[in-house]
């Protein structure tokens, strides 16, 4: 139940980026990135959600003790899949938002340097006192 809201809103949340047009590639290649590791875990949770209560179930018994540790195994991978898509996640989301902070500490700088040259002309871009607008 709970992946599938995950799914859900994965897929929500990618939509709204797809169709975002202030996106450059940089980011829009971020989303898709992140929604193709997110969407994967999730369906990794659906499918543990799944094999775990199978492992107890009386299909099991008649499956033997290797079907059952091939069950196990099978739940550790992808337990451990998803533990390494959380880390790429978590490692990607903080390279964009670095350069996503950098890149606007340079346009800040930029519109800054732009008001510094303004106020050396000694205009703010209405007419004074006297003269015409």
């Amino acid at each position: 139940m709970f992946g599938g809201w995950l799914i859900r809103s994965h897929v929500h949340s990618w939509r709204e980026a797809r169709g975002d047009d202030t996106l450059d590639d940089f980011d829009r290649q971020h989303y898709a990135r992140q929604y193709r590791r997110r969407m994967q875990a999730s369906g990794g949770i659906v499918f543990l959600g799944l094999m775990i209560p199978l492992t107890d179930s009386p299909l099991m018994l008649r499956i033997g003790p290797f079907g059952w540790s091939i069950c196990v195994i099978i739940i550790l991978l992808v337990t451990f899949w998803i533990f390494v898509l959380a880390m790429g996640d978590m490692t990607s989301t903080r390279v964009h938002s670095q350069v996503a902070t950098k890149k606007l500490q340079r346009q800040q700088r930029e519109l800054e340097e732009q008001i510094a040259r303004i106020k050396r002309r000694g205009s703010n871009g209405h007419a004074g006192r006297g003269e015409p607008a």
